[in-house]
Formats: structure tokens, C-alpha cells, sequence
């Protein structure tokens, strides 16, 4: 088992192999007491790592690709791509079982200067911080999915000005903070909230086939209708619209490094003319275009 310690892991820049799993960080302080992390693993198979938080800092992040169970004290909590996580708990040991592939940002801060930033929009919070541990996955939205990837790029821009950097940041902590914030106060029972959260970790699992709604329902013990209705009041999407924006980003993602072809096939499209209608239709350009531009770089 993989072992690594939060104030090691997150200090710098840094690639490293483990026994056929690669890990690589990218972190970069933007202030005192601020800074942000891009993280990814990739590996074979699903692998467990032992994590222990020796930091006092509030962890947000914002899972790109893959997904994970994390356990701690006999709980577990299942996150998949497009969950929003806040977490708070120093000295706490973790264990996490992740998927192969696993991308996420994370933003780390310490709570007086959340509290100086923030304001009143931390209190919600901050209750749970005045008590000493804090894991609450909160509800993905276009917003905040944009925010993160936005962050993402910036901080990959070596020449871009540090107050460009912070503001991407911030921004990303406000989506953060709106987010945990809606969904206390979107009149939904906790457990409810679980089951969306839960549905929509399945829907984003595999973006080469969605899910039916119907498959959805049962897989999380909710009726169809209450599954579409709580799904679009916690996440601001239909689960479709949810499924297709996730889809298309990866599509983006991978033209990068593949054919316009090779894209369409690994994110489920057999035809290659209906892949390319619904790439323009949500970037407003053609794949092409955006494997042009990877070329060209």
C-alpha cells in the first residue's frame, strides 16, 4: 500500500513511480497560507493509498476524472468526476481506493484567511471546522466545473501574472463556498442529497454510455421522478446536460494527444459526423479545430 504524508505530498512540483503507479503534483502558493495543487495518478488497476492530513489547512477540491472511496474511522464516502469536495482534518489518517485514472485540483487555505476572504459565506463552514474534522461533498455545477478548469489552465501558464493566478483561485473558492451553501440550504434531506450525489458519481463513471434514468433510480433507491427533480435542484442540470458537458470536455481533452477519430471512439460515438455536431454545438467549433490547435502548439 502507498503511503504519503499531505505536507510531503503537496510541498512542490514533483513526478514519482510506485510499483507501477505514477503520481504526478503540480503546486503552486499564491499567497501566504494559500496554495493549489494539480494532481493526478495513473496505474493498471484501481490501487489503495494510505493518506495522513499533518496539516491544518481546509482542503477544496474538485475532482476531474475518475473517482474514489475514502475511509476514515469505519465511514466511508464514495466521489466520482464533478464532485466538489471541502474537507477539514488535521492529523486525521485516510484510506483511498482510486480508480486508475484520477485527476483533481486542490485548493488548500488556511481558516483565518478563509474567514478574512470569505466573510459571512464562511460561517456555514466554519461550524464545521470549530469542531475539528470537516468532509462534506458538496454539488457540482457548470459554474464551479468551469471555475476548475479555468484554475487548471492558468496555473499551467508559466508567463501568466500571480494576480491572474489568485484571481482564477478565488473565484474557484467562491463557486466552492456557493456551492456547500446551496446544497445546505436546497430544502433536501441529507440522505437524498447522498443519493444524488451517488447518481450522479454513477451517471459520470463511464461517459462512453449513459446510464437510463430508470438504471439510475434503482441503483440509488429513488423514484425517477424524484431523481430527475432533486438532480436539477442540487446540481442546477438535467442529468443529461450533466452527462453531455462531462463528455464533451473529455472529448477536449483527449484532442489534444488523438485523432478527431480516436476522440469520437474512446467517448462512445460510432459516428464520427453526429461526434463533431455535438462538439460544435457546445464549444461553438469543430474538433478539428481544436486538434489543429494542439498541433500547432
Amino acid at each position: 500500500m502507498l503511503k504519503l504524508k499531505a505536507s510531503e505530498f503537496f510541498a512542490d512540483t514533483h513526478a514519482a513511480s510506485f510499483v507501477g503507479v505514477r503520481s504526478e503534483v503540480e503546486s503552486t502558493s499564491l499567497m501566504r497560507d494559500l496554495m493549489v495543487s494539480l494532481v493526478s495518478f495513473e496505474a493498471p488497476e484501481q490501487f489503495v493509498l494510505a493518506a495522513e492530513n499533518d496539516q491544518d489547512l481546509i482542503h477544496f477540491s474538485y475532482l476531474f476524472e475518475g473517482g474514489a472511496e475514502v475511509g476514515w474511522s469505519g465511514q466511508s464516502h464514495q466521489l466520482g468526476a464533478g464532485n466538489l469536495l471541502a474537507s477539514y482534518a488535521p492529523q486525521a489518517r485516510f484510506q483511498l481506493q482510486l480508480s486508475p485514472r484520477y485527476q483533481n485540483i486542490e485548493l488548500m487555505v488556511r481558516p483565518q484567511l478563509l474567514a478574512e476572504l470569505a466573510g459571512d459565506e464562511y460561517e456555514a463552514l466554519a461550524l464545521h471546522i470549530r469542531e475539528g474534522f470537516c468532509f462534506r461533498v458538496g454539488p457540482g455545477c457548470p459554474e464551479a466545473d468551469r471555475s476548475a478548469r479555468s484554475l487548471a489552465r492558468v496555473l499551467r501558464q508559466p508567463d501568466i501574472s500571480p494576480l491572474l493566478r489568485q484571481a482564477a483561485a478565488l473565484e474557484f473558492l467562491g463557486w466552492q463556498l456557493q456551492s456547500f451553501n446551496q446544497a445546505r440550504d436546497s430544502g433536501l434531506p441529507r440522505q437524498e442529497r447522498q443519493q444524488l450525489a451517488r447518481a450522479r458519481a454513477l451517471l459520470l463513471q463511464d461517459l462512453t454510455t449513459p446510464p437510463t434514468i430508470a438504471a439510475l433510480a434503482r441503483e440509488v433507491g429513488l423514484g425517477q421522478l424524484r431523481l430527475k427533480r432533486g438532480f436539477r435542484l442540487l446540481y442546477g442540470d438535467s442529468i443529461y446536460a450533466c452527462f453531455l458537458r462531462h463528455r464533451m470536455e473529455r472529448a477536449r481533452q483527449l484532442l489534444e494527444c488523438h485523432s478527431v477519430t480516436e476522440t469520437a471512439v474512446a467517448v462512445g460515438y460510432s459516428n464520427i459526423s453526429h461526434f463533431s455536431a455535438c462538439f460544435r454545438k457546445h464549444f461553438g467549433c469543430l474538433p478539428r479545430d481544436i486538434r489543429a490547435r494542439s498541433r500547432m502548439a
